[in-house]
C-alpha cells in the first residue's frame, strides 16, 4: 500500500462521513423546522434555506468526494513517489505525503463544519429584526469570525503540501 492509496481511503471515507452528516443532521433538522414552524408565508422561508444550504452542501460535497476520489487524492499527492521500493532514506518523502493529507482532510472538515455554522447565523440575523442590537452585533462577529475561519480552512486545503514541506524543514 502506497500513499496514494491511503489518500484514496481517506477521500472515500471523508465522503461518507459527509453524506451520512448531511442526512442524518439535514433531515432531523428539516424534521424540527416543519414541525415548529407551519406558516411557510413568513420571513422563515430564507431562514430555512440557509439553514439547509449547509446540510445540502454536505451532501453535495460528500457526493463529489466519492466520485471524483483519484483526481482528489491526485491533487493532494500529485506524483506517484517510487519511494515504497527504495530504502529508509526516503521515509521523509512518505511522511511528507502522509502530513499532506491528513493536513487537506482537516482543511476540508474545517471547511465544511464552520458552513454549517454560518448557515445558521445568517438565518438567525434574517429572521431577527427584533433582535436587540448588541446580540446583532456579536451574531455578526461571530459570522465573520467563521467565514474568516473558513479561509484558513481553504488555505489549509490548496497548500498542504508546501507547510508539510516546510515542517520537514523543521
Amino acid at each position: 500500500m502506497n500513499s496514494k492509496d491511503i489518500a484514496c481511503i481517506s477521500v472515500k471515507v471523508l465522503s461518507i462521513y459527509f453524506i451520512m452528516k448531511g442526512l442524518t443532521d439535514g433531515t432531523l433538522y428539516l424534521g424540527n423546522r416543519l414541525m415548529i414552524y407551519s406558516d411557510w408565508h413568513s420571513n422563515l422561508d430564507l431562514s430555512l434555506f440557509f439553514a439547509m444550504f449547509s446540510h445540502v452542501l454536505y451532501l453535495i460535497v460528500g457526493i463529489i468526494l466519492w466520485f471524483k476520489t483519484e483526481k482528489i487524492s491526485n491533487f493532494i499527492i500529485p506524483s506517484y513517489n517510487t519511494y515504497e521500493k527504495k530504502e529508509i532514506n526516503d521515509c521523509k518523502e512518505m511522511l511528507v505525503d502522509i502530513q499532506t493529507l491528513a493536513l487537506s482532510l482537516i482543511g476540508l472538515i474545517i471547511v465544511f463544519f464552520n458552513f454549517q455554522v454560518l448557515g445558521d447565523g445568517l438565518a438567525l440575523v434574517y429572521t431577527q429584526n427584533g433582535m436587540m442590537e448588541d446580540s446583532l452585533n456579536l451574531l455578526k462577529w461571530r459570522i465573520g469570525f467563521k467565514i474568516i475561519t473558513i479561509i484558513f480552512g481553504l488555505i489549509l486545503f490548496l497548500k498542504a503540501r508546501k507547510i508539510a514541506s516546510l515542517l520537514k524543514t523543521i
